[in-house]
């Protein structure tokens, strides 16, 4: 490929200008297939040259391709530049230094194909949407804008957004898991990153995909919230599995499917609402695959069901020991007309007993717990549910009857 003044494979350009490589013309896109077997870094500028055909660099070889020169927009028209290939990996990925920009008239989305692995080192300033399809898109240390971000969509496809040690992902829009024959998709963290909200409510449509051995879409990077008033809306049939010790104090609200939380990535938030709109919704603690207390924020409210809907619970059990969530503060529970399921599953074998899973004696609460029936739980035991405590919802476990 070379760079300018050096010679590679398309030649040796004398200046910027003639070093410009022009993807795309008119409606076709164009295409750049990079297949060297050693790492190779240039120069030379992409520019996406066509109306509405795009762009496609394909970094097929078994060395690592970096582009330092920002990816351009001279053409006229709403376009896409494809990230693709086989190459690269998390160590060695093929990079673009320089960031990506919208042109003067030219409004640019970014798609992320191929099981390989693509890096932005540097913030890029387009404006449109991001869908990663298979593979990795990494984000550098850098802080970079999303107006509409889309996972998977690809047929066996895997698709991961990985952020930097110290980055930020701002969301401008909002987040879908497309779960057409896709094994599930990834946005991870490390660091001091984030994905902020940026102080509005993001809905997370997460549909369910039949490969993705229940976990659809799973964020462990930190969701926070720098400016305040942002809140996290869970829509669709699929799963959405948060593991992140969260930062944000906003609502966070299943409106379908599952919510499915470590106890840390809920423990900042506000409002809870489960299954409060007119679909039902599901909030269980099963991510983290462990026993552990739920303790809810000082004066944060649960809300559960509402007036056509049923929201659902899910509580890990072990041995003599359960999940239990703890209000605090002034918090309070609700449950709306249609009521709460409660689900639990055995992660080992169980003590016949009492199990505490709820406790709302906060505030010298004493009032009885009502509105809950028993929903999905594991088999070889009878269950039922307890509340003659006031304030609190047990669970009394047996040896089922033979």
């Amino acid at each position: 490929m070379g760079s300018v003044g050096v010679a590679g494979g398309l030649g040796t350009a004398a200046d910027v200008a003639s070093g410009t490589i022009a993807l795309g013309n008119l409606t076709t896109t164009g295409t750049l297939k990079w297949t060297r077997s050693s790492n190779e870094t240039s120069d030379r500028v992409i520019d996406l040259a066509g109306t509405t055909g795009g762009a496609t660099i394909d970094a097929s070889g078994s060395g690592a391709l970096t582009l330092l020169s920002a990816v351009t927009a001279t053409g006229v028209g709403a376009k896409s530049l494809t990230l693709t290939g086989t190459g690269g990996d998390a160590g060695t990925p093929n990079v673009i230094s320089s960031g990506i920009s919208d042109g003067l008239f030219a409004v640019i989305s970014l798609i992320k194909t191929g099981t390989g692995v693509w890096k932005l080192d540097a913030a890029s300033s387009y404006t449109g949407t991001t869908t990663i399809q298979n593979g990795t898109l990494l984000l550098g240390a850098v802080s970079q804008n999303f107006s509409a971000l889309t996972l998977g969509g690809l047929s066996g496809g895997a698709a991961t957004l990985a952020l930097g040690s110290s980055g930020t992902a701002t969301l401008t829009g909002d987040v879908t898991f497309s779960a057409a024959n896709n094994s599930g998709a990834t946005i991870s963290g490390s660091g001091a990153s984030t994905l902020d909200l940026n102080a509005a409510t993001r809905t997370f449509v997460v549909g369910s995909s039949s490969s993705a051995n229940g976990a659809d879409l799973t964020i462990s990077a930190v969701i926070a919230d720098t400016l305040t008033g942002g809140a996290l809306t869970k829509t669709g049939n699929g799963t959405l599995v948060l593991t992140g010790a969260n930062t944000y104090v906003g609502t966070t609200s299943v409106d379908g499917g599952t919510l499915s939380v470590s106890p840390q990535a809920i423990s900042s938030s506000l409002t809870i609402n489960v299954g409060t709109n007119s679909t039902a919704g599901a909030l269980n603690f099963y991510a983290d695959g462990a026993v552990g207390a739920v303790n809810l924020a000082t004066d944060a409210n649960l809300n559960i069901g509402g007036a056509t809907a049923a929201g659902g619970l899910g509580f890990n059990l072990s041995g003599s020991s359960a999940d239990k969530i703890t209000l605090a503060g002034a918090g309070a529970l609700t449950v709306g007309a249609t009521g709460g399921l409660i689900n639990a599953r055995a992660l080992a074998s169980l003590t016949p007993g009492s199990f505490t899973l709820i406790d709302a004696t906060n505030n010298s609460n004493t009032a009885t717990i009502t509105g809950f029936t028993l929903g999905v739980l594991t088999g070889g035991y009878s269950y039922a549910l307890d509340n003659s405590t006031g304030g609190q919802l047990n669970l009394t476990v047996a040896a089922a009857a033979a």
